[in-house]
């Protein structure tokens, strides 16, 4: 019965983040670290994030969107020369850790270079609220595994949907170092779909979080 209360509270404590997530307010090339990190501005003492379990990253295929989705891989291969569907879902993955891990210390700057302006605005007020109440958080991520879903070009930018799963661990404190949602520090399988953003005649080779949401088409 403890097991089930916690996982309830915990599903709350979830529900409570991604509400704030989800507003929106060839040759294959040899994977280049230094180049991932310039895709989603990646600091470089951050480079050493390992996922765990983490399977081949691979394009979702789905009869009725293989060929739109490869037509416009192929728009983005054209429009940006270095682009390559591996590397930038590496980059992906990382930045997904470094966003939830970032809302969930605090840390403001490293938010301000991974978000637009809007979303950043909200994940701003959501830290402050936090800090305010004199709560602090912690959060585990394993098991994340990413494809690319859709793909958007129009003539100033392009627009890359990426689905994640993941196993995370996420526990609130009070100011006396008390847990008030997650005391067994229980881990659940999470599902998200993030949108990133670059222009298209942009130098700055760094794809922006533009909007988030809760995969509802995860399995169960």
């Amino acid at each position: 019965m403890e097991i089930v209360i916690f996982a309830i509270l915990a599903g709350y404590l979830f529900f409570r983040l991604w509400s704030v997530l989800g507003t929106r307010t060839g040759h294959e090339k040899e994977y280049d670290e230094k180049s991932v990190q310039r895709q989603f501005s990646i600091p470089e003492e951050d480079s050493n994030i390992v996922v765990l379990s983490r399977p081949s990253s691979k394009i979702m295929q789905e009869d009725a969107s293989i060929p739109l989705l490869q037509r416009q891989l192929q728009k983005l291969r054209e429009s940006f020369e270095n682009f390559e569907e591996r590397s930038f879902l590496r980059a992906a993955d990382q930045a997904f850790i470094l966003i939830i891990k970032a809302f969930s210390q605090g840390n403001l700057n490293t938010l301000k270079n991974l978000l637009d302006e809007t979303v950043y605005d909200q994940f701003r007020l959501a830290v402050e609220e936090r800090k305010s109440k004199g709560l602090t958080q912690q959060v585990e991520i394993d098991s994340l595994q990413s494809e690319i879903v859709s793909v958007d070009i129009n003539n100033k930018k392009a627009q890359i949907t990426v689905r994640f799963k993941s196993e995370q661990m996420i526990a609130t404190f009070n100011q006396q170092g008390e847990s008030l949602d997650n005391p067994a520090r229980i881990k659940i399988p999470v599902g998200d779909v993030w949108t990133f953003e670059r222009a298209l005649k942009s130098k700055v080779p760094t794809w922006l979080l533009v909007r988030t949401s809760t995969d509802t088409l995860q399995q169960k």
